[in-house]
């Protein structure tokens, strides 16, 4: 009997030596995992943080950005609608000169005078252009150039060297600022 003793006070010691180490290693693994958690938690914050902290900043950045478009479009359509007000200016004088010249002829003023006006105020109106960078485009007598002309029609040539040149021509071309405005609408040799 004593050894049935023996064997079930040793089989009860060997069970309390497993559930007391099954308790220890639970208290173990749960006492890491939480310093683990802690580890996990801590940096976890640390990543949520620093998440913020780039959203913050491009919030910012985005409202910076939305800002420069809106400005820029603004500041676009102010120059868009103040453009011409610097050749309005410039045509004003010229405005007037077209009132003198019409109050003149009424009054009965003498055919050259009146032409004279004229002349004063067509020199006036190139002066303006020229200077806001419209030049007119030569065309007669030079080779016919699809880059700046636009042919109405082709006579033949009075002379052999005008063949494929510039005869006449019937509308002004102009360029603003190196670019084409208006072709010169010619008539070209044959």
């Amino acid at each position: 009997m004593s050894s049935r003793k023996d064997k079930t006070t040793e089989s009860q010691n060997t069970e309390s030596n497993i559930v007391h180490e099954e308790q220890t290693e639970q208290e173990v693994t749960s006492k890491a995992e939480s310093a683990a958690g802690h580890a996990d938690l801590s940096e976890v914050d640390a990543l949520a943080a620093e998440m913020n902290s780039w959203r913050e900043k491009y919030m910012r950045l985005y409202a910076e950005f939305d800002n420069y478009r809106k400005r820029t479009i603004k500041e676009k359509s102010e120059i868009i609608s103040t453009a011409g007000a610097d050749m309005i200016k410039a045509l004003l004088p010229i405005l007037d000169d077209f009132e003198r010249a019409l109050a003149a002829a009424g009054k009965g003023a003498d055919a050259t005078s009146i032409v004279q006006g004229m002349d004063l105020i067509h020199k006036k109106i190139r002066h303006n252009l020229k200077s806001k960078g419209l030049e007119a485009i030569d065309s007669k007598g030079f080779p016919f150039d699809a880059d700046l002309h636009e042919a109405i029609t082709t006579i033949p040539a009075p002379t052999p060297d005008m063949v494929g040149k510039v005869i006449d021509e019937t509308e002004k071309g102009y360029k603003l600022n190196g670019h084409v405005i208006r072709f010169s609408k010619v008539v070209v040799g044959q």
